[in-house]
């Protein structure tokens, strides 16, 4: 029954995704002046693209998501795989079993990702990627002449002529394939001049915690994105909050009153030395998560972003606070 439920949304999904055309696209596109081409969404530029990456993250803005995808002829991969997950009923679950055996048999959109306590958690594909409201079904974008592909591992682009080189890969061949010299491939997380010493340096690496009280949890989690060498220079700190209640012994995200206080500074590293960035951000929600970036206006020409500092918490009622720290 499961199943087939989940079958005709996705039907419902393909032909909402399908009536992508110039003709069928609201006449009030947005402010950024982006266009659906071949259902896949363009951005005219960088700064295009960092506005519409932070509007679609801010979780307390749904609605003006839902609506710039409208008016943009596009149905994102998260927003897809969000629906599906809203559409679940729990309690329907009868054992383990059966939520495996779902997973298994839509492993497209869903996934059982296990921690390092050997607990699992049920999530839709690519669940914490800033990008996953700015993609296709294909897990795609445009900017400018070049195409973007978003994978698990990594973010992969190429020029637009060799966008049948993106298409055909997934995230176990596009190591092959990054070694073609028309396509460039950055890992999610990079190890390069990772610089690190026990009282200035905090490295760049993603920061997660989880906070657990009996069957609730609250999850945290910082990544510092970099985007030198990809298209252009600029660092994001992409926050992500998610509350989870215990079914059947797998974590299932679920909605709670979620507060969050975040600290944070980066040093970036220029031809001339470096320079340091600072920014703090605090609020509460009702909701199911919370997520967006804390952007750093980047001097031209750095090459390297570690963190300076993090002092952050997130909180849900039902759990102690998630805290990452690093002085």
């Amino acid at each position: 029954m499961k199943n087939l439920k989940l079958i005709s949304i996705i039907i419902l999904g393909i032909i909402i995704l399908n009536s992508c055309n110039k003709n069928e696209i609201s006449s009030e596109l947005n402010e950024n002046n982006n266009a659906c081409k071949s259902g896949i969404i363009t951005f005219e530029s960088i700064n295009d693209y960092e506005i519409a990456k932070k509007l679609t993250l801010n979780s307390t803005s749904i609605e003006k998501r839902k609506a710039w995808e409208e008016s943009n002829g596009i149905t994102s991969f998260g927003s897809y795989c969000d629906e599906l997950y809203e559409n679940l009923n729990i309690d329907d679950f009868k054992s383990t079993d059966e939520i495996r055996i779902f997973v298994s048999n839509n492993s497209e959109y869903f996934q059982l990702i296990e921690d390092d306590k050997g607990e699992f958690t049920l999530e839709t594909k690519l669940f914490s990627s800033p990008y996953r409201y700015i993609i296709n079904m294909e897990q795609m974008f445009q900017i400018e002449n070049k195409i973007y592909k978003v994978f698990e591992n990594g973010i992969a682009s190429t020029s637009i002529e060799n966008i049948e080189l993106l298409r055909v890969a997934d995230k176990f061949t596009i190591i092959k394939f990054a070694e073609n010299p028309n396509i460039d491939f950055k890992y999610n997380e990079q190890d390069i001049e990772n610089l690190k010493s026990a009282n200035v340096w905090c490295g760049n690496n993603t920061r997660e915690v989880r906070s657990t009280n009996g069957k609730d949890r609250t999850y945290f989690k910082l990544v510092l994105e970099q985007s030198t060498g990809v298209w252009g220079s600029a660092a994001d700190v992409f926050c992500f909050i998610r509350p989870y209640k215990r079914t059947w012994g797998i974590w299932f995200f679920c909605g709670r009153h979620i507060s969050w206080d975040i600290d944070v500074s980066i040093f970036g590293k220029t031809s001339t030395g470096w320079t340091t960035k600072t920014d703090h951000a605090s609020s509460t929600y009702d909701g199911s998560v919370v997520q967006g970036t804390i952007a750093f206006t980047t001097t031209p020409g750095t090459t390297i972003y570690n963190y300076n500092y993090i002092h952050a918490w997130a909180d849900t009622p039902s759990t102690s606070p998630a805290r990452i720290v690093c002085n």
